[in-house]
């Protein structure tokens, strides 16, 4: 079925269906260039053998109701591929979150088939199927909605719940099925999609250098731009951009004239809070979490990023022996507190909860052995390994 549901008649029917289903698939479209929050314009949902497209335009958030009963279900698990932006459609549209879920694009990521793959490639490695492609400036606002565009819109998510059981098997075999399950469930937690300005301020601030004080000033501005870009529902980037800020908080300008100077904000919104932006720079105050200096010295020298980054293409080499992605293992700051740190040997990183105690058996002693001088990046024939 690739018709559009309008009606609640239609949308009852569709719901029947997916509600007897123990595994569906779904996927939005939505549109949001000019706008903070996502315009949802569609949602593709399909069963093993259906498939249906809802059209949100056409109903009141009460009256769909009994689709939110069917995303919240807990015995009915829900397949998307790179579900951030489908959750957030949900969360920021109608206030709730699909769960449980699995995101194909995690599970791909875990046994070998790259990170962050497409959903074309996802579908002809797993199903063989090909899909259309060249939609991504789509206008899905548009009413009607083209018959082109309600198949290709239809071929998104019928081919979902194939994929899911494709993955599952292969993912069983390597014992990473619940692994699988639980990087999903990230995306079922509200928290993820709140902003928090902090934490922004505090990657901002380890990439400039930027001292506790403007650091607790940008968080002052950072706040300032997200309540105003959701206020009148524009993108951030439209009120200040993220350079502009940052300047200004490490200048701290006390005169109107001074801080009219910066390129990078709106000047309307500049002239509109020009009182309110001066007095967020008068701030002396100093947010707690920057009052006190950090446990793991940040590490600049390029000798010192160097490191890191042997270590962390050490990681990837590992990774691809054992048919996963390395963002998995072991990020960027978990591999500066490891270099740098002072452990007796792996089982020290799961003390200290920087990796897991599957990641150490996966890759622990490898990285030891690496980190003291017992192996080394071997290239031989084309092909890195560590030896």
């Amino acid at each position: 079925m690739s018709n559009l549901i309008v009606t609640e008649t239609e949308l009852r029917r569709a719901c029947d269906v997916l509600s007897q289903a123990p595994v569906i698939a779904f996927d939005t479209e939505f549109i949001r260039e000019s706008t903070f929050f996502p315009n949802l314009a569609l949602i593709q949902v399909a069963t093993q053998s259906e498939s249906f497209l809802i059209d949100p335009l056409a109903f009141k958030k009460e009256q769909l109701v009994p689709l939110q009963t069917i995303f919240t279900n807990p015995s009915i698990l829900k397949i998307l591929h790179s579900a951030q932006a489908d959750q957030e459609c949900l969360w920021t549209t109608y206030g709730y979150l699909a769960t449980p879920i699995f995101d194909t694009s995690i599970a791909a990521s875990l046994i070998g088939m790259g990170d962050q793959i497409g959903l074309g490639k996802l579908l002809e490695q797993t199903v063989n199927i090909t899909i259309a492609k060249g939609h991504s400036r789509t206008n899905w606002l548009q009413r009607p909605l083209p018959n082109e565009l309600l198949k290709y819109a239809r071929e998104d998510v019928a081919h979902l719940v194939a994929a899911h059981e494709s993955l599952s098997a292969q993912l069983v075999k390597a014992e990473r099925l619940d692994w699988a399950m639980e990087l999903s469930q990230e995306w079922t937690h509200p928290e993820r999609f709140e902003f928090n300005a902090i934490d922004a301020a505090t990657k901002i601030g380890k990439r400039k250098r930027m001292d506790k004080h403007s650091l607790s000033v940008l968080v002052r501005l950072l706040e300032w731009r997200e309540g105003l870009a959701r206020k009148v529902n524009i993108p951030r980037r439209r009120v200040a951009d993220d350079q502009a800020l940052i300047d200004i908080a490490s200048t701290r300008p006390t005169e109107a004239g001074h801080l009219h100077s910066f390129r990078g904000i709106s000047r309307s919104f500049m002239a509109q809070h020009t009182d309110e932006l001066l007095e967020l720079c008068k701030s002396t105050d100093i947010l707690p979490e920057f009052s006190e200096s950090p446990k793991h010295k940040s590490r600049d020298s390029q000798e010192d990023r160097l490191a890191i980054e042997v270590f962390q293409f050490a990681v990837k080499i590992l990774a691809q022996n054992h048919n996963l992605s390395a963002r998995h293992l072991i990020d960027r700051e978990t591999a500066e507190k490891i270099v740098f740190g002072k452990y007796n040997g792996p089982d020290d990183w799961v003390t200290a909860k920087l990796i897991s105690s599957d990641v150490c058996k996966m890759i622990g002693q490898e990285l030891w052995g690496f980190l003291n001088g017992q192996m080394g990046i071997s290239l031989q024939n084309g092909q890195l390994s560590l030896k």
